[in-house]
């Protein structure tokens, strides 16, 4: 550039907005046609010169825009660096994100595997415990009926301890609100032995009573 270049105001762009020449061209609403008719309807020139007088119109302008171009062209490649910065900063971060995402995906994966698992060996462990306790007391009730038809005398179709045959009734009874053994077959098939035997003791135990009472009377 020369010595006039050098001399350049650098807002020489905004000197031009200024120029009232250029003011027509700088209205939202500028026609070309219209511009052109009234330049030459109010102008003693020849078009040719009007046209001469817009092109060196236009040569200050591209001057001017050359100018403002070259004075903010370590501005603009500065914007630029940054823009690429901010657009590698941009794809660091969505790539950060993809990965937190996947990672989390992993780590949900990790956590509800176990837990599925926690949760079938707890159902599983609940369901052993519950079949345990049925069949303690099962084998509680199915060793107190077996003492109990011990205690009946075969010849004399008594017992040989009332009291202990009354103890042991009751123990099972008890055994039967603790646990619900409804539909096993091996209580069912003591159900009716023990209905019987409840009540003879009963039976024998009012019998024994009433003689008490009777001696006492006596």
């Amino acid at each position: 550039m020369g010595k006039g270049g050098e001399a350049s105001d650098p807002t020489a762009a905004g000197g031009l907005q200024d120029d009232a020449a250029y003011t027509p061209f700088l209205q939202d609403s500028f026609d070309a046609t219209e511009f052109a008719s009234n330049a030459l309807a109010g102008s003693h020139t020849t078009a040719q010169a009007q046209t001469r007088m817009l092109q060196d119109r236009i040569q200050g302008l591209q001057l001017s825009l050359r100018e403002e171009v070259l004075h903010r062209r370590p501005e603009v490649l500065q914007q630029a660096a940054q823009l690429r910065d901010t657009e590698t900063a941009m794809q660091s971060i969505s790539l950060a994100v993809e990965t937190v995402q996947s990672a989390l995906q992993r780590a949900k994966a990790l956590i509800m595997e176990p837990y599925g698992q926690l949760q079938l060996k707890t159902q599983q462990l609940r369901n052993l415990h519950s079949t345990v306790e049925i069949l303690r007391h099962v084998i509680q009730r199915l060793k107190l009926v077996a003492k109990l038809k011990q205690q009946i005398d075969t010849k004399s179709g008594g017992y040989q301890d009332l009291a202990k045959a009354a103890k042991l009734l009751a123990d099972i009874d008890t055994i039967g609100s603790e646990a619900d053994l409804a539909g096993l077959d091996v209580i069912e098939a003591d159900s009716e032995f023990l209905h019987s035997t409840w009540r003879d003791v009963q039976g024998q135990a009012e019998a024994r009573i009433l003689l008490l009472l009777l001696l006492y009377a006596a």
